[in-house]
C-alpha cells in the first residue's frame, strides 16, 4: 500500500492549489503554464497543475495523455490509500478528492477520442461507484459509449440506477435502447412521448433539419435548444449506427405534425 502524504506534503499542496486557483483565472495561457509550473515545483501531488498543462496539448497527442495520466497519479498519491478507501461511495463531497475526479474526467474525454470506449467505460463506472450522485455527469458519458459499444443491457441497467433523471440524455436514449430491442413498439413510443414533453427539440437535430452547433454553449438549458444540441452531438453516431432509427424518428414527428 503506497503510504499517506504527510503533513508537510499536505501543507506544499495547499500552497501549490493557491496558484491553480490563479492560473485557472488568468487571461493568457503562458501565464497558466508558469503558475502550473511554479505549482508543480511547490509539489508534485498537485494534479490540477498537470491538467492545466494538459490543455496547452494539442487534443489527441501523448503529451497531453502524459500530462492527464500524471494528474490522476497525483491525484490519487495525494489522497493517499487509506483515505481513498474511506470516501468511496461520496467522492466530491469531499474537496480534496476533486483533482483525482477532474484529471479521471479529463482521461475519460481524452479516451473517448482516441476510440478506447471499452477503457473509457471501465473509468467512468469506477468513478460511479467513487461517486454515485456523480456530480460531473458521467453518467450521460457512460450511456453514449454503451450503447456505441452495443451493450445496451448495461446502458439500460444505467437508466435504471438513475430512474427519475429527467435529462435529454436519459430520456433521448430510452427511446433508442427501445427502438433497438423492439422497433416501432408500443413501449418505444411512449418513450418517445416522455422525451418529446422533456426536451422537443432534439429531433430537429438527429433529423438533420437543424444543424448541430460547433461551439456548444457552456450553459445547456434543461429542456431547451442547447441541452438538444448537446445531446445531438455526441449521440447522433448511435442513432445513425442503429438502422431505421432516424427515418422512424423523421416519420413519427412529421406525424406528430400533421394531426
Amino acid at each position: 500500500m503506497a503510504k499517506s502524504p504527510t503533513r508537510r506534503d499536505l501543507e506544499n499542496l495547499d500552497r501549490a492549489q493557491e496558484l491553480i486557483y490563479d492560473a485557472w483565472d488568468a487571461k493568457s495561457s503562458a501565464k497558466r503554464e508558469a503558475l502550473a509550473k511554479t505549482a508543480l515545483d511547490i509539489s508534485g501531488l498537485c494534479a490540477d497543475a498537470y491538467l492545466v498543462l494538459a490543455d496547452g496539448q494539442r487534443r489527441g497527442s501523448q503529451r497531453r495523455t502524459e500530462l492527464i495520466c500524471a494528474a490522476r497519479d497525483a491525484g490519487r498519491a495525494a489522497l493517499g490509500e487509506k483515505l481513498f478507501a474511506e470516501l468511496t461511495g461520496e467522492f466530491w463531497l469531499h474537496l480534496e478528492t476533486r483533482p483525482y475526479m477532474r484529471a479521471c474526467h479529463y482521461l475519460v474525454i481524452d479516451l473517448q477520442e482516441r476510440s478506447e470506449l471499452s477503457a473509457a467505460s471501465v473509468l467512468m463506472h469506477e468513478m460511479l461507484i467513487l461517486n454515485p450522485n456523480d456530480n460531473q455527469g458521467i453518467r450521460y458519458l457512460l450511456c453514449d459509449a454503451l450503447i456505441a459499444q452495443g451493450k445496451n443491457e448495461e446502458a439500460r441497467r444505467l437508466l435504471t440506477d438513475y430512474k427519475g433523471d429527467v435529462s435529454a440524455n436519459f430520456q433521448w436514449n430510452t427511446v433508442l435502447l427501445s427502438f433497438r430491442k423492439g422497433g416501432n413498439s408500443t413501449k418505444t413510443l411512449a418513450a418517445l412521448k416522455n422525451a418529446l414533453k422533456q426536451n422537443g427539440f432534439v429531433p430537429w437535430y438527429l433529423t438533420g433539419r437543424s444543424k448541430i452547433p460547433k461551439k456548444m454553449s457552456n450553459l445547456l438549458e434543461l429542456g431547451g435548444k442547447s441541452e438538444a444540441a448537446s445531446y445531438a452531438q455526441y449521440a447522433i453516431a448511435n442513432w445513425t449506427n442503429t438502422p431505421g432509427a432516424i427515418d422512424w424518428l423523421r416519420m413519427e414527428i412529421d406525424a406528430r405534425a400533421d394531426r
